[in-house]
C-alpha cells in the first residue's frame, strides 16, 4: 500500500528569512541568483502523491549575513503538516545552495527639477513659472548604493504644449542622473511615492491697441 518510493519536483519557489534584519545592519539584497530549486525526494509512495511544487517550502535564512557581497546560502526543505516527520527525505536538490548579492544599503536626498520641455503653452497663454508652487523641494531615496549613487535629481516631466487652464495637483516623476536620463531600481524606495504637488497658474493673454489722447493747457 505505502511502498518505498522516489519523485522528482522542479520549480519550487525559494522564500528568503529573516530579510529585515539585513536592512536593520543596512544591508539589501539586490539580487538571488537562484529563485528555484528541483529536489529528488524519497519516502512512501502515498506521501508522495500529495506533494507538488507549490506545497513543498524551501527557505534560506539571510540572517548570518553581515557585510556586502556575493553569499551562498544552505537551505531547508519542509513539507504539508500531514505528512509526519522524517517521513520523506531529500535524494538530490539542484542548485545545492541559493547564492544572494548583497549591497550596502544607503539613503539621501535629491532635489526636484521640474522640466516643461518645448514647446510652451499654446500661442495667446501665458504660464507663470516665476510663481509655480511644489510641495517639496526635496526628496528622501533609499536603496542599494550602487543605483542610490547614480541619481541626482527627481525630474517632474509636464507638457504644456496642450495646456490652457492651470496645472494642479500630484504629479509622477522619476529619479535621474545627471544628464536627465531615468535610474531604473525597483528596490528604491521615495518619499514621495505617490506624486509631487504642482500649482503652476496659466492665464490667456492678448493684445490690444493702446489709444491715447493729447490734452493741452
Amino acid at each position: 500500500v505505502t511502498p518505498d518510493w522516489e519523485d522528482s519536483f522542479s520549480g519550487v519557489q525559494v522564500t528568503l528569512q529573516s530579510e529585515a534584519v539585513l536592512v536593520d545592519r543596512g544591508l539589501i539584497i539586490t539580487e538571488v541568483k537562484s529563485d528555484e530549486v528541483a529536489l529528488r525526494l524519497s519516502g512512501n509512495r502515498s506521501d508522495l502523491a500529495g506533494l507538488h511544487s507549490g506545497n513543498i517550502r524551501v527557505v534560506a535564512d539571510v540572517s548570518k549575513i553581515y557585510e556586502p557581497g556575493v553569499h551562498n546560502l544552505t537551505y531547508t526543505v519542509s513539507y504539508p503538516g500531514n505528512i509526519a516527520t522524517g517521513a520523506v527525505s531529500v535524494q538530490n536538490k539542484n542548485p545545492d545552495t541559493i547564492q544572494v548579492v548583497v549591497e550596502q544599503l544607503v539613503s539621501k536626498e535629491v532635489d526636484v527639477f521640474v522640466d516643461f520641455g518645448d514647446p510652451k503653452v499654446p500661442a495667446g497663454y501665458l504660464c507663470d513659472e516665476a510663481n509655480m508652487v511644489v510641495g517639496a523641494q526635496k526628496i528622501t531615496i533609499s536603496g542599494p548604493k550602487s543605483a542610490v549613487d547614480q541619481i541626482t535629481q527627481a525630474r517632474i516631466q509636464i507638457d504644456l504644449s496642450q495646456h490652457t487652464t492651470p496645472i494642479a495637483g500630484l504629479m509622477p516623476f522619476a529619479l535621474c542622473d545627471r544628464e536627465g536620463t531615468p535610474v531604473e531600481d525597483d528596490l528604491i524606495t521615495k518619499s514621495h511615492g505617490e506624486g509631487i504637488s504642482v500649482y503652476l497658474r496659466i492665464v490667456r493673454i492678448k493684445s490690444i491697441p493702446l489709444e491715447f489722447t493729447v490734452i493741452y493747457g
